[in-house]
């Protein structure tokens, strides 16, 4: 894993090669009044000795090195609430043992799912979903999980089972 000495190297390296797209043997594309300036591009901090004279002759200095105060991470941007609406419901949901049956017709904002064994497994409804993708989709979440699945024949029924002897209940749906 890179470490802060190999990110202030990656950042020089960026800075020289914008410096001196030719390399460091050409001219820099950095130019004053007369002309490409000579570039000086390194981690650390600029010592008083070197970087003085250099100034005073139109040499740049550019340094990278970490900032001895810690960043707070603000925005002076305050967060916008935006009221929702809420959808009704039209997509339903019937548990019979380890089976769970989507019916109805699915609108966006509407969200579906199922707990089992004390696991939630949400799915936000989109909006070309009709109950089969619904099921589908909340049957890809279990197999992530490592439950088996299986569909009935029209594709609206998850079954849901750990192992083929030990079929569990659905605990609830969302």
């Amino acid at each position: 894993m890179a470490d802060q000495a190999d990110v202030e190297r990656a950042l020089v390296a960026a800075v020289a090669t914008a410096v001196y797209p030719a390399g460091s043997a050409a001219a820099s594309v950095v130019t004053g009044k007369s002309g490409p300036v000579t570039c000086r591009v390194y981690r650390g901090m600029p010592n008083s000795p070197t970087l003085d004279p250099d100034l005073a002759r139109g040499v740049m200095h550019a340094t990278v090195f970490p900032d001895a105060a810690p960043l707070r991470n603000v925005t002076r941007y305050s967060p916008v609430w935006q009221s929702v609406a809420p959808v009704a419901p039209t997509l339903t949901v019937t548990v019979s043992g380890n089976t769970a049956r989507f019916e109805g017709s699915c609108k966006p904002g509407q969200l579906a799912g199922v707990a089992i064994d004390g696991a939630t497994y949400p799915y936000a409804v989109q909006l070309h979903d009709t109950p089969a993708t619904v099921a589908s989709n909340i049957a890809a979440l279990l197999r992530e999980s490592g439950w088996l699945v299986q569909y009935a024949s029209k594709g609206h029924r998850v079954r849901c089972r750990r192992d083929r002897q030990n079929p569990l209940r659905f605990q609830g749906l969302l």
